[in-house]
């Protein structure tokens, strides 16, 4: 089954607030929008943080740049979510373009304000941005912070003693 985030050409968005962070992030600690917005699904999602309260949003990227990893665990998350409706949210695109990106801007809310991220990120006049240098080591940090989310949740990794 083709997913429909493949299938469609789906402009995805997230939070006007988090617009440039994304952007400040892009090329600096994550190499594309894409790969910061799944991390903030994933986390989002873990963490029970779905932000449902209608917003206004800006256009990041197009959905046909996800990568196969990223739509299988978008995929499992729509699964398991809408499992007791006819797994509605593998055919319907605009309720999959909300849940994953209420999910995402979830997840930047827990990641802005996570250990790693504290140093970086200021607010003045209700906008949030990053203060931050390449020396910053920002980067490392971030990685650091996502290895200890895997070690964390214990995810079943299989039996690597075979």
């Amino acid at each position: 089954m083709k997913s429909i985030l493949r299938s469609e050409n789906i402009r995805i968005q997230c939070k006007k607030e988090y617009h440039e962070i994304y952007k400040h992030l892009k090329g600096f600690a994550f190499e594309e929008f894409h790969e910061l917005f799944s991390l903030c699904v994933i986390l989002g999602y873990k963490l029970k943080n779905r932000m449902t309260k209608k917003r206004a949003r800006e256009q990041l990227f197009s959905s046909g740049v996800f990568s196969p990893k990223e739509i299988t665990a978008f995929n499992t998350l729509f699964i398991i979510e809408s499992k007791d409706d006819n797994y509605s949210l593998l055919t319907d695109p605009e309720r999959a373009k909300e849940f994953i990106q209420d999910y995402a801007d979830g997840g930047m809310e827990i990641f802005l304000k996570s250990e790693v991220m504290r140093n970086f990120v200021k607010e003045k006049d209700g906008l949030i941005y990053l203060e931050c240098s390449k020396n910053d080591h920002m980067q490392k940090q971030v990685m650091y912070y996502v290895y200890s989310l895997y070690k964390d949740w214990e995810i079943d990794r299989g039996d690597q003693n075979k």
